[in-house]
């Protein structure tokens, strides 16, 4: 058994959304395990909204009420991509005002920041 020393940092890729750019996508690198992803609204929506964000096969914001500021609903966490893939944020109804955030925290196999002694 070899105990392994190496370690990474987490990567997090961080996108703002709104009423202006109601659709964002963000790159997730090949070989990489999907950790986290976190979304707020940082300014009240002055309307219906909801946000999606999903790769295609798998929802992690699955229309979830995003109006009022604070944290929204993830439904689900945890994916490997063994090659890369698009994550599509996407804010649905009809805000003319507003903004949200969501962060999607991943780590990618054998990139390696530093060593444990």
């Amino acid at each position: 058994m070899s105990n392994l020393t190496s370690r990474q940092y987490p990567l997090v890729a961080f996108a703002k959304i709104g009423a202006a750019d109601a659709t964002t996508t963000i790159t997730i690198p090949g070989g990489a395990l999907l950790n986290r992803i976190s979304a707020v609204v940082s300014t009240a929506f002055n309307g219906a909204a909801t946000l999606t964000a999903d790769d295609g096969t798998t929802t992690f914001v699955s229309a979830e009420i995003a109006t009022a500021a604070g944290p929204v609903v993830v439904d689900s966490q945890l994916k490997f991509y063994p090659t890369p893939a698009t994550v599509t944020i996407t804010l649905g109804g009809t805000p003319t005002a507003g903004a949200a955030y969501v962060a999607i925290e991943y780590v990618v196999v054998d990139r390696w920041s530093e060593n444990q002694d």
